[in-house]
């Protein structure tokens, strides 16, 4: 099964974040207490595994940052304009 698309940019924006805040995979998997190749696999966009909201929540934590900045826009915008 493939990943959905909107888990798919928010692999991407995970990864994207921790680029610009200079955190390499290693570094991420030990701040937040996400296995290496769990973070791996669910940063990779096509593969099969998404994360969940706490670890989401987490890593945003980890960049110093809101969990909404990591989430794919298109599953926000409808909170935004309720």
């Amino acid at each position: 099964m493939a990943k959905h698309p909107a888990a798919r940019r928010t692999s991407e924006r995970v990864e994207e974040a921790a680029r610009k805040a200079g955190i390499n995979q290693t570094e991420l998997s030990r701040l937040t207490d996400i296995p290496y190749t769990s973070l791996g696999r669910k940063i990779n966009p096509d593969s099969k595994y998404e994360f969940n909201i706490s670890e989401l929540v987490t890593i945003a934590e980890a960049l110093n940052m809101h969990p909404s900045e990591l989430i794919a826009d298109e599953l926000t915008a409808k909170t935004k304009a309720a």
